[in-house]
């Protein structure tokens, strides 16, 4: 005999179940144009999206390590 409890939750893990595959199935339109933040391209019938969430303080002279720190901030200086 079920007693109300396990009623409750074969109740609850069927209402789960159902109202979780239903939100699954959904799926964004593509949007094929850039915005700021958001970098996208396709990928045969697939669009991908590269989020932005800002910069990070990386010390650039010891990031690039095959260019000595002249070179760095020379490059720096002519693209900034």
């Amino acid at each position: 005999m079920m007693t109300k409890t396990k009623l409750y939750a074969l109740a609850a893990t069927l209402m789960c179940t159902t109202f979780c595959s239903l939100s699954a199935s959904a799926s964004a339109p593509q949007q094929k144009s850039q915005a700021p933040g958001y970098y996208r391209l396709m990928l045969g019938k697939f669009e991908l999206t590269a989020l932005s969430d800002g910069t990070s303080p990386l010390p650039i002279d010891q990031l690039l390590t095959n260019l000595t720190s002249d070179q760095t901030a020379a490059d720096c200086t002519g693209t900034f």
